[in-house]
């Protein structure tokens, strides 16, 4: 070792050729750019399909980073702005706006040629599409805030067909196949938070134009249901999109609404729907029928004591339930009532509700004015239904005026009497039936309302004939002691009112409306008028000859009354003298006075009651305007109804 020092470091390799290499070729990979991060892609393009170089051979490398550093030394060129985006939907309806028409055509076109024979796919497709392309965070999964077939009623008219035209060209049972896929997919995509408001439309449309594919699976439906229930904006749009269905037919909705609905009505996120469903659904029923166990199952669903059922909403239920009762009998026979009554009896006590019992009771009611023949029937099985025949005769004893005008009194007498027959001998026994004693008091109270009943229609039917009698009577010596009906008072009293004025005119235009109706007929119809003319011939000349008849009897009695009247009274001054001539003073004195207090009543209600808006003349002004109001009316249905008519013959 030397005493120096020695400085240590790493020796530069100046002539090493290795590293000399490697930083070559550093430089080298530093300044070869690739064509794709210079030029363009269309420029690219462009280098490869050159007329000149049919062989597509690629330039070297060298040649081409050297043009790219070239171009890196030029001014940079300003790189085109990327197309302008399409604004983000805010709502369905503009979604659906913004959708190309002829591309939704021809993405089914497509799918249509290369799957001819599987429609699945097609409706797959274009279910497909529509997510897509209706891709919105929808807060209303059942669009509860929007009206009935939303969104269904704003999709515009070139998707409407497309879907339309789908669904028809593959047959019902695809479109039930691909229904129940398209549910499945629905809640699946739902889950995922994925889109799905184009499942919707599909589901919402096959539940609209075809109902009962809907519920050919419905237990599948039921199945999913309850897989997803825990989750409420699934389990909702599940019950959404299967009650569609029931806006178009009542009976499939009263289906969904029994089997898939009721189930969940007493859970808290589900039970607002359920109920406004039910509402809709009988608001909406043209000509509905129900069974008897339909019946009796909604009116249990309504007078229920669920727990969060809406409260809101039941006053609306019960308010509606009596349209029920007309579904019920619109499709019953009148005469095969009793066939149903001890099923309606045994109902009644099945029920705590009152005003359950009170329908059913309505029902019965009604049941019993169709059917006389139930009233006898119901004597037959009182005695294995006491406690809800006693519940019946109670309702019944409870409204009597409005039931006594609807039930026959002599079939319900007899009814009333037999059961009072066997009540007794109920009571008589050693065993008491509180029932029994119960009904026992309500028939005596009702014995009681139909004894008198019968008493106050006597005397009702005997004033009623008294008082026509008096006006009869009345008229008679008005127009007899002024010698004419043209000088009578009440002549003059109806016409100073504007009565006799406002007959005539009456007359008059219902004479008109029917010339006009003649002439209109005879010149449109007149095959059918000539017919009808010559079938009618007979008949009113039947009844021109009974008018001639009647005038003649009456003008015969008048002849003899006139002949024999002074006979009559040569009689009576024979066997009563002065009679007649006290009894004409005392007439003549009731006449006077009852004219007297006939005119001052007149004139009491001229100054006193008929003023203002009931004054004479305002009520001549309303009667005008109204008798206008039903001409035009008359005239406006004539008009609807002759084309009709004309578009029934063509």
């Amino acid at each position: 070792m030397s005493g120096q020092w020695e400085v240590v470091g790493k020796k530069k390799d100046k002539g090493n050729p290795k590293v000399e290499k490697q930083i070559s070729k550093k430089k080298t990979e530093n300044f070869n750019v690739k064509v794709e991060e210079v030029l363009t892609s269309s420029q690219v393009k462009n280098l490869y399909n050159n007329g000149k170089n049919k062989e597509n051979k690629p330039f070297e490398i060298k040649k081409v980073s050297e043009v790219g550093l070239k171009k890196n030394q030029k001014k940079p060129e300003k790189s085109q702005e990327p197309p302008p985006k399409a604004k983000t939907p805010k709502s369905i309806e503009s979604a659906l706006n913004q959708i190309d028409i002829e591309e939704f055509k021809n993405l089914f076109e497509r799918s249509k040629s290369q799957f001819p024979d599987a429609p699945i796919i097609w409706l797959k497709e274009l279910s497909h599409f529509l997510n897509q392309r209706i891709n919105l965070d929808v807060q209303d999964p059942i669009f509860i805030s929007k009206p009935p077939k939303f969104p269904l009623l704003i999709v515009p008219s070139g998707i409407t067909s497309v879907i339309k035209r789908a669904a028809q060209e593959a047959n019902k049972s695809n479109v039930q196949l691909f229904y129940d896929i398209a549910l499945t997919s629905m809640a699946t995509d739902m889950s995922k938070n994925l889109p799905a408001i184009g499942h919707k439309l599909f589901l919402q449309y096959i539940a609209l134009s075809e109902p009962s594919l809907v519920i050919i699976n419905l237990t599948k439906h039921i199945v999913l249901r309850n897989s997803y229930q825990n989750r409420p904006n699934i389990g909702m749009s599940i019950l959404w999109a299967v009650g569609q269905a029931g806006i178009s037919d009542f009976q499939i909705g009263l289906k969904i609404f029994q089997e898939l609905m009721l189930p969940l009505i007493e859970l808290k996120h589900y039970s607002k729907y359920i109920v406004k469903y039910l509402i809709d659904l009988i608001k909406n029923a043209d000509g509905g029928s129900l069974t008897r166990e339909q019946y009796v199952m909604l009116l249990e669903s309504i007078f229920s004591n669920k727990k969060n059922f809406p409260n809101d909403l039941k006053q609306e239920l019960i308010s509606i339930s009596p349209n029920l009762k007309f579904f019920l009998f619109g499709s019953l026979k009148s005469e095969t009532f009793h066939s149903s009554l001890e099923f309606y009896l045994k109902k009644i006590t099945t029920n705590d509700s009152y005003l359950l019992q009170e329908c059913l009771c309505d029902v019965i009611i009604q049941g019993l004015n169709r059917d006389q023949s139930s009233l006898d029937h119901w004597s037959k099985i009182y005695v294995k239904n006491i406690a809800p025949s006693a519940i019946l005769l109670e309702y019944i004893d409870n409204n009597w005026q409005a039931v006594s005008n609807k039930l026959n009194r002599k079939a319900l007498q007899q009814t009333v009497d037999q059961i009072i027959t066997l009540n007794n001998e109920l009571v008589s026994k050693k065993k008491k039936d509180q029932g029994s004693v119960k009904t026992a008091e309500i028939l005596q109270r009702l014995l009681e309302k139909m004894a008198s009943k019968k008493q106050t229609g006597l005397s009702f039917k005997f004033l009623f004939f008294m008082l026509c009698s008096i006006l009869a009577a009345f008229v008679y010596f008005d127009i007899r002691r002024e010698g004419s009906w043209q000088n009578s008072n009440i002549n003059r009293i109806l016409k100073n009112w504007g009565v006799c004025e406002y007959t005539h005119i009456i007359l008059h235009r219902i004479k008109q409306g029917l010339l006009l109706i003649n002439d209109q007929l005879e010149e449109n119809f007149p095959v059918y008028y000539h017919i009808i003319a010559n079938f009618l011939e007979p008949y009113i000349e039947l009844l021109r000859n009974l008018g001639y008849i009647l005038y003649n009897i009456f003008h015969d009695v008048q002849e003899t009354v006139l002949e024999k009247y002074p006979v009559v009274l040569q009689s009576v001054e024979l066997y009563t003298p002065g009679f007649v001539k006290q009894s004409q003073s005392a007439v003549n004195s009731v006449w006077s006075s009852s004219i007297l207090y006939f005119n001052n009543s007149i004139v009491y209600l001229q100054k006193e009651v008929f003023v203002g808006q009931l004054s004479p003349e305002n009520m001549q002004r309303v009667l005008c305007e109204a008798f206008n109001a039903t001409q035009n009316k008359a005239t406006e249905y004539y008009h609807w109804l002759y084309e009709k008519v004309q578009n029934t013959i063509k």
